[in-house]
């Protein structure tokens, strides 16, 4: 093997415009438009596992407080002491270490 590579010349991506009446703005506002009109659910993730709780919360845009984006799940106690949560008990001796 030598020292010498041979680095592959770059490719971007086409730089679109969006500008009005492009058909990359049309394809971007109909997409966002189907995107609005869809809530999605969002469980936690606990160990790597998605885990749903009893009660959520609505997820809204920052900037339209109307728009729920999502249903996320709330984390109960039994969430937080359950076996299935290792990278809490890391996270709290830590925190017993810097106290």
């Amino acid at each position: 093997m030598s020292g010498v590579f041979r680095v592959p010349t770059p490719h971007n991506e086409p730089v679109h415009s969006y500008a009005p009446g492009s058909p990359e703005r049309a394809s971007l506002t109909e997409r966002l438009a189907a995107m609005s009109k869809e809530r999605l659910d969002a469980p936690m993730v606990i160990g790597g596992r998605r885990v749903t709780g009893s009660a959520t919360f609505p997820v809204v845009a920052p900037h339209r407080h109307a728009a729920v984006l999502a249903d996320a799940h709330s984390a109960e106690s039994t969430h937080v002491t359950h076996h299935d949560a290792p990278v809490l008990g890391v996270l709290v001796d830590d925190l017993h270490e810097l106290l």
